[in-house]
Order: structure tokens, then sequence, then C-alpha cells
């Protein structure tokens, strides 16, 4: 099961960066989610009035990776464009403002290669530690470890925000004790936000980078 944030953008950011010298008066929200399994790339994006909060269109439309958007306006004028490619780090927007001067926010983010739980059978009574191939954690990045057991229709999710500054996360025994023994399937989903201002808009940009799953068995350790 996967979930998309997008929607929940405005509530997600509590610090900023801003130019003090520009009072913004749209907010503009972006969004790009990168899925290993199926190698997709979703980017959304959409404008608002900060004052009255009244959905707008964007000038000229939006671009992403200089690619023009999609605009669904039966879903809250929301522009989109989704297509299979090969991950890259760097992930532009580019629009025009009501003056028509050039505006453009960039995000980014790590991969992570490949993670582990140090073996496929994980008792539920020990520690564990979860690795990846990749770099830790940034500011402003969370690490949501993902469980599924499709048998018993379960999903346990576990989100990190801090780390030692290095690519694991140990796990206690009593957080282990959360799953219940049999066959897990796991994935991360390392999720990164940017806030920044450019001219008269206030940007807010969330990027997430779901991995491929990995097959584990938890065991019952009595």
């Amino acid at each position: 099961m996967k979930y998309i944030f997008f929607l929940v953008l405005p509530t997600l950011f509590i610090s900023a960066c801003a130019q003090e010298d520009k009072k913004p008066e749209f907010n503009l929200r972006c969004y790009v989610r990168y899925d290993v399994a199926s190698g997709r790339v979703t980017a959304e994006a959409g404008l608002s009035e900060i004052v009255s909060g009244k959905v707008v269109e964007i000038p000229d439309g939006i671009r992403y990776q200089s690619i023009p958007m999609k605009l669904l306006p039966a879903v809250g004028i929301t522009y989109q464009h989704s297509y299979i490619a090969s991950f890259v780090p760097e992930h532009r927007f580019n629009w025009l403002g009501g003056d028509g001067e050039k505006n453009e926010f960039v995000m980014g983010i790590s991969p992570i290669d490949s993670f582990s739980m140090g073996g496929n059978s994980i008792p539920d009574n020990q520690p564990a530690r979860l690795t990846w191939k990749g770099d830790p954690l940034q500011k402003g990045e969370t690490l949501v470890i993902l469980w599924e057991n499709s048998e018993e229709g379960l999903t346990v999710p576990m989100e990190v925000t801090t780390t030692v500054g290095k690519p694991f996360i140990d796990f206690p025994a009593e957080k282990m004790k959360e799953l219940k023994p049999g066959k897990w399937s796991l994935y991360l989903v390392r999720k990164k936000l940017t806030r920044t201002v450019v001219n008269e808009y206030l940007v807010n940009g969330i990027m997430e980078y779901y991995t491929g799953s990995s097959e584990l068995t938890i065991t019952s350790g009595q």
C-alpha cells in the first residue's frame, strides 16, 4: 500500500527560510514521487492565493523538468506529469509570474540504492538494525519504514525523523514486538520537505523516494 502526501502538504511545513524583501501573495505546492519498483516519476503542482486560499491557475502553466504539465481542473486545478524514467537527484519546476518574470524552484533527494535488516529471518524479541546504501538523512528529511503482511492484511508504519548521521537505524526489541510473526514485505520511503520564497510565491515542496520491497520473515522468540 502506497500513500501520496501531496494533499496534506500545507500542514507539513513548520519552519522556513524566506526572502524578507518580498511578501508572497501565492502558495505554490510542488510534489514529486519516484517509485523504484515501477520506475515511474509522478509530479504534481497546485497554486492558491495566500490571503483568500482560493485555488487559481498558474499563468501560462508550469513546466516540470522542462516539460509542460497537464492541467487537471476536476481535482482542484492541479498540474500533473507522470512518466517512466531513471532516477535523477534534482527536480525543477519553472513558471511565469503575472508580470511575465521567469521563476524556478529546484528540490532534490538522495536515493537509497539498497537496504538490509541483517538477514531474511528476524526474531521479534531482539533488537534489529536497518542499514542502507546511500546518504544518511539530511535536514528536512524523514524515513518511513513500511511493513506489510498481505496474509494478515496488516500494515505497520515506523517513522524516523532523526538519526546519528549515519545510514542505519536501530530498533529496540519492544519495537520489533509490534510485528506479528509471519512473512512481511518491507520497503522504505525517504521524504524531504523544502520551503522557500520565489518572488511573490511561497513555494512548499515535498519529494518522496520509494524503494523496492524486501521479503522478510519475523519469527517468535517467545
